[in-house]
C-alpha cells in the first residue's frame, strides 16, 4: 500500500465536496482535469490523489462517474 502524505489527505475533502456540488448538475462523469481547472490544482496531482483512494480506474476522455 502507498503512504498518503498530509497534503494529499487535506485535500481528498475538497475532492469530495466538489463531487457533491456536481450532485444538482446533469454531469454524469468527472475528469482529473475538470475537478483539478475547478479546484485550482495541477491534473497530475488530481490524478494521482484519486488513484490512492479509488478502487476503480477512469476511462479515458470519460473520466469516473460522479456517483
Amino acid at each position: 500500500m502507498e503512504k498518503i502524505s498530509k497534503r494529499q489527505l487535506e485535500r481528498l475533502p475538497l475532492y469530495l465536496k466538489y463531487l457533491y456540488s456536481l450532485d444538482d448538475t446533469e454531469i454524469d462523469n468527472v475528469s482529473a482535469p475538470m475537478i483539478a481547472s475547478a479546484l485550482g490544482l495541477s491534473t497530475e496531482q488530481v490524478r494521482k490523489d484519486i488513484q490512492l483512494v479509488s478502487s476503480s480506474n477512469g476511462k479515458p476522455k470519460q473520466g469516473r462517474n460522479v456517483k
